[in-house]
Formats: structure tokens, C-alpha cells, sequence
């Protein structure tokens, strides 16, 4: 487990062979977008979680925030 809200892990993943949960997607300043970045060949193993972003805004916006989510993790 480590946070997406890191520029830079300092650590070398490309040989890691098991799931990454990474909290702090969306509400606490982590994107999708910028997994690859900090995760490079490792980012298929990367499960983000994005629960404050996806309920934090109230259930109006519950679906479309989780589906922004879900495509964005998907163009990975």
C-alpha cells in the first residue's frame, strides 16, 4: 500500500508481482492520470481507491463521479 499522492516512490516496482492499493485518488490531490508517472511498469498492479471522491460530494453526483473514475482507471 502506498499513496497516489506521491511525485516520486524512490523505490524500484518494475519487478514487484502482486497487487498495489493506492489510496488518495481524487479528494486528497492523487489522479488517475498520474499513476504511470509514479508507478511506470508496476501502474498494472495499482488497485486506486477514490472513495472520498466518489461519496463526498453527495449522492447527485455519486454515478457520474464513480463513472469518471472507472474510465479514467480504464485508459490505463
Amino acid at each position: 500500500m502506498t499513496g497516489g499522492t506521491h511525485e516520486s516512490l524512490g523505490v524500484d516496482l518494475s519487478g514487484f508481482n502482486a497487487s498495489l492499493l493506492v489510496p488518495g485518488i481524487g479528494a486528497q490531490g492523487g489522479t488517475v492520470e498520474s499513476l504511470p508517472a509514479i508507478f511506470g511498469a508496476a501502474t498494472r498492479h495499482v488497485l486506486p481507491t477514490a472513495s472520498r471522491e466518489v461519496i463526498g460530494h453527495g449522492a447527485g453526483e455519486l454515478v457520474e463521479r464513480f463513472e469518471r473514475l472507472v474510465l479514467a482507471t480504464a485508459a490505463l
